[in-house]
Protein backbone atom coordinates (compact mmCIF):
# COMPACT_ATOMS: atom_id res chain seq x y z
CA UNK A 1 0.00 0.00 0.00
CA UNK A 2 2.76 2.55 0.68
CA UNK A 3 4.17 1.99 -2.57
CA UNK A 4 0.94 3.06 -4.35
CA UNK A 5 0.93 5.97 -2.22
CA UNK A 6 4.60 6.99 -3.73
CA UNK A 7 3.20 6.14 -7.21
CA UNK A 8 0.46 8.32 -6.95
CA UNK A 9 1.85 11.26 -5.49
CA UNK A 10 4.48 12.49 -8.18
CA UNK A 11 3.21 15.94 -8.19
CA UNK A 12 1.43 17.24 -4.74
CA UNK A 13 -1.59 19.93 -5.91
CA UNK A 14 -2.88 22.16 -2.81
CA UNK A 15 -6.07 23.46 -3.72
CA UNK A 16 -7.61 25.55 -0.74
CA UNK A 17 -11.10 24.45 0.70
CA UNK A 18 -14.01 26.38 -1.02
CA UNK A 19 -15.16 28.96 1.79
CA UNK A 20 -11.53 30.17 1.63
CA UNK A 21 -11.99 30.76 -2.32
CA UNK A 22 -15.04 33.04 -2.16
CA UNK A 23 -14.37 34.54 -5.63
CA UNK A 24 -14.92 31.47 -7.12
CA UNK A 25 -18.12 30.61 -6.11
CA UNK A 26 -19.87 32.75 -8.45
CA UNK A 27 -17.75 30.94 -11.63
CA UNK A 28 -18.42 27.55 -10.24
CA UNK A 29 -22.20 28.65 -10.04
CA UNK A 30 -22.67 29.50 -13.43
CA UNK A 31 -20.68 26.35 -14.52
CA UNK A 32 -23.03 23.71 -12.38
CA UNK A 33 -25.89 25.67 -13.60
CA UNK A 34 -25.45 25.28 -17.24
CA UNK A 35 -24.19 21.87 -16.63
CA UNK A 36 -27.29 20.92 -14.88
CA UNK A 37 -29.29 23.03 -17.09
CA UNK A 38 -28.47 21.13 -20.24
CA UNK A 39 -28.34 18.02 -18.37
CA UNK A 40 -32.16 17.93 -17.64
CA UNK A 41 -33.25 20.00 -20.35
CA UNK A 42 -34.30 23.34 -18.24
CA UNK A 43 -34.07 26.66 -19.00
CA UNK A 44 -32.57 27.90 -15.89
CA UNK A 45 -30.20 30.41 -17.03
CA UNK A 46 -28.82 32.63 -14.32
CA UNK A 47 -29.02 33.34 -10.73
CA UNK A 48 -30.14 36.40 -9.06
CA UNK A 49 -27.22 39.17 -7.68
CA UNK A 50 -29.22 37.96 -3.95
CA UNK A 51 -28.67 34.75 -4.47
CA UNK A 52 -25.23 34.59 -5.18
CA UNK A 53 -24.57 36.70 -2.45
CA UNK A 54 -26.11 33.81 0.05
CA UNK A 55 -24.07 31.82 -2.12
CA UNK A 56 -20.88 33.08 -1.35
CA UNK A 57 -22.16 33.90 2.11
CA UNK A 58 -21.89 30.47 2.75
CA UNK A 59 -19.24 28.34 4.68
CA UNK A 60 -19.56 25.33 2.20
CA UNK A 61 -18.17 22.53 4.71
CA UNK A 62 -18.54 19.75 1.78
CA UNK A 63 -16.76 22.07 -0.66
CA UNK A 64 -17.59 22.15 -4.58
CA UNK A 65 -19.71 18.50 -4.59
CA UNK A 66 -21.93 20.62 -1.92
CA UNK A 67 -22.08 23.36 -4.09
CA UNK A 68 -22.97 21.27 -7.15
CA UNK A 69 -25.70 19.36 -5.37
CA UNK A 70 -27.56 22.74 -4.38
CA UNK A 71 -27.07 24.33 -7.63
CA UNK A 72 -28.39 20.97 -9.23
CA UNK A 73 -31.25 20.81 -6.78
CA UNK A 74 -32.10 24.26 -7.44
CA UNK A 75 -31.97 23.54 -11.24
CA UNK A 76 -34.18 20.44 -10.86
CA UNK A 77 -37.13 22.30 -8.28
CA UNK A 78 -37.18 25.69 -9.77
CA UNK A 79 -39.83 27.03 -11.95
CA UNK A 80 -38.75 30.11 -13.64
CA UNK A 81 -35.27 31.03 -15.46
CA UNK A 82 -34.09 32.69 -12.72
CA UNK A 83 -32.48 31.02 -9.12
CA UNK A 84 -33.43 33.42 -6.93
CA UNK A 85 -33.14 34.33 -2.78
CA UNK A 86 -36.18 33.02 -2.00
CA UNK A 87 -36.25 29.82 -3.22
CA UNK A 88 -36.19 27.52 -0.12
CA UNK A 89 -34.26 24.56 -1.62
CA UNK A 90 -31.17 27.22 -2.30
CA UNK A 91 -30.33 27.08 1.91
CA UNK A 92 -30.25 23.02 1.54
CA UNK A 93 -32.10 22.36 4.42
CA UNK A 94 -33.67 18.88 4.35
CA UNK A 95 -37.81 19.15 3.38
CA UNK A 96 -38.82 18.78 7.17
CA UNK A 97 -36.46 21.98 7.91
CA UNK A 98 -34.57 19.81 10.66
CA UNK A 99 -30.77 20.86 10.17
CA UNK A 100 -30.64 24.64 8.76
CA UNK A 101 -27.26 25.16 7.18
CA UNK A 102 -25.16 27.62 9.11
CA UNK A 103 -23.44 31.06 7.79
CA UNK A 104 -19.86 31.83 8.09
CA UNK A 105 -19.09 34.45 10.49
CA UNK A 106 -18.39 37.73 8.30
CA UNK A 107 -17.00 39.50 10.95
CA UNK A 108 -14.73 42.31 9.21
CA UNK A 109 -16.13 41.72 5.75
CA UNK A 110 -18.99 44.08 5.98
Amino acid sequence: MTDLYYRLNVVAIHLPPLRERETDIAALSQYFLRKHSVAIRRNITGISEEARKKLEAYDWPGNVRELANVIERAVVLRSGPTVTLDDRYLDGSPPDGRSPRRQRSRIGKD
